[in-house]
């Protein structure tokens, strides 16, 4: 007559606890989550994440040397339909800002023509119905995508009443300017960062 085993049957507790074991070991040896340690701070150039409701890739890491070791790290965005460039200065504190490049016959050419001539820049700044101040004016160096040749540019930082909102203005050389709008953003609100080959967009 034949017996039938139930979970109480040494044999089969055995057997399952053997399975049991096996697929332990098989979860350990994966070892850490890859994703886990991802974070805004830690973006490379192919990496994927999402803001405002639209997957952006990253397409360049910059970094701007201002000396005495203030250094302001920049990623390029890039969507389907837009660009942006997402900054984080580190002073005692991340602080994160994004901005846009908007066209420069927007802003009263003769700022850019008293900057031209090495005047000083005016100390409020009207820009489609808001004042900008001026709160720092910086020169240093840019360094593309983890190159190791800089180049020289200086750049004027202007913040609307509420500290959130700027206007910064940049010099290359003598001639050449470029107007952008940005405004501070938080951590938070980016998510689902993903290293090149892992996203589907």
């Amino acid at each position: 007559m034949n017996s039938k085993k139930g979970w109480g049957s040494p044999d089969l507790w055995n057997s399952t606890m053997g399975l049991m074991d096996f697929l332990k070991k098989k979860k350990e040896d994966k070892g850490p989550d890859p994703l886990s340690g991802l974070t805004l701070d830690t973006l490379k150039k192919g990496y994927y994440l999402d803001y405002d409701m639209k997957t952006w890739e990253v397409m360049a890491a910059n970094t701007y040397d201002w000396g005495n070791r203030d250094i302001t790290y920049e990623w390029q965005l890039q969507c389907h339909d837009d660009t942006l460039f997402l900054e984080m200065e580190n002073d005692d504190e991340m602080f994160w800002s994004i901005s846009r490049k908007v066209a420069l016959r927007k802003l009263d050419q003769r700022i850019i023509t008293t900057l031209k001539n090495g005047g000083d820049p005016p100390e409020t700044l009207p820009f489609e119905g808001e004042v900008f101040y001026l709160e720092e004016t910086a020169g240093g160096h840019f360094y593309a995508n983890g190159t190791t040749q800089g180049r020289e540019m200086i750049q004027w930082c202007y913040e609307d009443d509420s500290g959130t909102r700027y206007l910064t203005i940049e010099q290359w050389g003598e001639t050449e300017f470029e107007l952008y709008l940005g405004k501070k953003v938080e951590e938070y609100q980016f998510s689902d960062i993903l290293p090149s080959g892992q996203s589907e967009i």
